[in-house]
């Protein structure tokens, strides 16, 4: 299962240098109120939207529920610069043939195989990829767009893509029609922006990628290579094995529409085509074996990361810091499909689509004496409602016997209703009627128990509850790290929640974690710490070592206020 491993962010709202967030199976973000540590989940939200709508200017982020107000371009790009380009890096690891496979047709992958499975087999060594994207403002068309698109494998350059603004492609299309236009532009450097553009999008790809190294040490050139010298014109345009950030090929223009992000279900296809029969000197099958090799190769190494990136982002889940209590009444009125989506309340209409075993699962942790001991438990009431009519037609006497009257009684829609219980007493009582933490550490529990291989970004999870339960929530957050492969983003001010996840992970190293507990690693924890420093956001990365306590200091004296009072 491919995990996120980081995310880089550079001219996003508050952030403007480059900074990189790794992220371990619990993350902390922790600093001062308008620090920049919602910009970094407000950050996630958006780089989702570009991978999972190809929205580049969204004014909201939707995600399980919660709406993020993201503003749009103008807003969120640094200091409203529209000149700027937002720019983000996503680091995933995965095992061996993650990778996509986009060859649907049993007979051509068969063919692709036989012919060229050394070149696709270079590609299960891929442990680590990395994807760069560059959102930029055509300020003429009045819309953002994704400028480039890097895909780095196992920590090497292997391929760019860069892309001309939408009023290019629009002109492009236009001089097709009426090609003596070229000659109008109202300047020389809408001319130069123009007829740059007019190439569509350009490609770089790294042919000499230690992956495709060739097994004949005698060879300078690497299979890969080998391969697209075979099928494409001019693949000279297309490599090079220096560093990309210096003076490099001009690269191969391809004919595109639209952005330099590929289409992850169909990559390539606006491109016009990769390969050329004509150029070729391979008889027409062998040609149109090795093509089909050489173009399932790129969509794998050059949209397969991207695409795994969207599927990690599609299931992200978020719990802002806000949580809405819910009504005296709360039923299931609607499908839960249509209920996930729903502000405010998504949460907790989750419930209802959840089967016994999870709900049960919830409610241990609310109520065990070695967990959150709460006191309460979630009840999901399932009945039938009938009107008085109807029920004096159910009349057991006239249906005749017991079990016609049962049939009838089923034909009534079932309905379910959320209420709470008092561990004690067993009563029923609404989240009206008990103190406010229970509504909205609940909510906490729901979605750390419902998550499995996600993200779950949660916004001050300590809010409203005493420091026994912040403290307890830690033990909540490592059983679920083992239990469901979930990745934990926390923005916090607890002190507490970070104590227990310390005296864990000394317990752990010392070999004294109590009955029941999980152990914790050093390198399942992230602490990060957030402030701000002449108008731009700082990301500091606290080490901690194996008896729990912190390497580097906290800036500026963070959490010395209790030393302060007590001495």
């Amino acid at each position: 299962m491919a995990t996120l491993r980081s995310l880089t962010i550079q001219n996003f709202k508050g952030i403007k240098d480059p900074v990189k967030i790794d992220f371990k199976p619990i993350t902390l973000l922790f600093g001062p109120n308008s620090a920049g540590k919602s910009t970094i989940i407000q950050a996630l939200h958006y780089v989702r939207e570009i991978f999972v709508n190809r929205n580049f200017s969204p004014e909201h982020s939707l995600v399980r529920g919660e709406c993020v107000d993201l503003g749009g371009f103008r807003t969120m790009v640094h200091n409203h610069d529209l000149s700027l380009p937002i720019k983000f890096i996503l680091e995933v690891d995965f095992g061996g043939n993650e990778l996509p496979d986009y060859i649907r047709n049993e007979e051509v992958l068969y063919r692709t195989k036989v012919h060229a499975g050394v070149y696709l087999d270079c590609l299960a060594s891929v442990q680590r990829a990395s994807v760069g994207v560059s959102v930029c403002w055509d300020s003429i068309s009045a819309a953002a767009y994704v400028e480039s698109y890097r895909v780095d494998l196992n920590g090497k350059f292997f391929c760019e893509t860069k892309a001309g603004t939408p009023l290019v492609h629009l002109w492009r299309n236009v001089l097709r029609v009426r090609p003596e236009l070229s000659k109008t532009a109202s300047s020389e450097e809408d001319d130069r922006k123009i007829r740059e553009g007019l190439k569509g999008v350009t490609v770089w790809l790294n042919f000499v990628h230690p992956l495709f190294a060739s097994p004949d040490k005698e060879s300078s050139n690497g299979l890969l290579r080998e391969l697209a010298e075979s099928v494409s014109v001019e693949p000279f345009q297309w490599y090079w094995g220096g560093n990309p950030s210096e003076d490099r090929l001009p690269g191969r223009t391809l004919e595109a529409r639209g952005s330099a992000l590929p289409d992850w279900e169909n990559p390539f296809k606006n491109w016009g085509g990769i390969a050329d029969a004509k150029a070729s000197k391979l008889d027409p099958e062998e040609f149109y074996r090795r093509s089909e090799a050489f173009d399932e190769l790129l969509r794998r190494a050059v949209a397969g990361p991207g695409k795994l990136i969207r599927d990690i982002l599609q299931d992200i889940r978020h719990l802002g810091p806000l949580r809405s209590i819910p009504p005296r009444v709360l039923e299931q009125s609607r499908s839960v499909q249509e209920m996930v989506v729903s502000p405010d309340l998504s949460i907790w209409e989750e419930l209802f689509g959840l089967d016994a075993q999870t709900i049960g699962t919830i409610n241990d942790w609310m109520t065990e004496p070695k967990r959150l001991d709460t006191g309460y438990w979630i009840d999901l009431k399932h009945y039938r409602e009938s009107d008085s009519k109807r029920l004096a037609a159910l009349d057991v006497g006239q249906l005749g016997d017991l079990s016609q009257f049962i049939d009838e009684v089923r034909k009534i829609p079932e309905r379910i209703r959320l209420s709470l219980r008092q561990v004690n007493s067993q009563r029923e009582l609404s989240f009206r009627d008990v103190g406010t933490g229970i509504s909205q550490v609940m909510p906490v529990v729901i979605a750390a128990i419902v998550a499995r291989d996600q993200i779950v970004a949660i916004e001050q999870p300590e809010l409203h509850i005493h420091p026994a339960l912040q403290v307890k929530l830690g033990d909540l957050f490592i059983s679920q790290i083992h239990n469901a492969k979930a990745l934990f983003i926390l923005e916090t001010h607890s002190e507490h929640l970070m104590l227990r996840l310390l005296h864990r992970i000394r317990e752990t190293t010392e070999n004294k974690l109590p009955a029941g507990a999980h152990p914790l690693k050093l390198d399942q924890v992230s602490v990060i710490y957030v402030e701000q420093d002449g108008g731009a956001a700082k990301i500091y990365p606290l080490r901690i070592d194996e008896t729990g306590d912190f390497i580097d200091r906290w800036p500026r004296g963070f959490f010395e206020e209790r030393a302060n009072e007590l001495f």
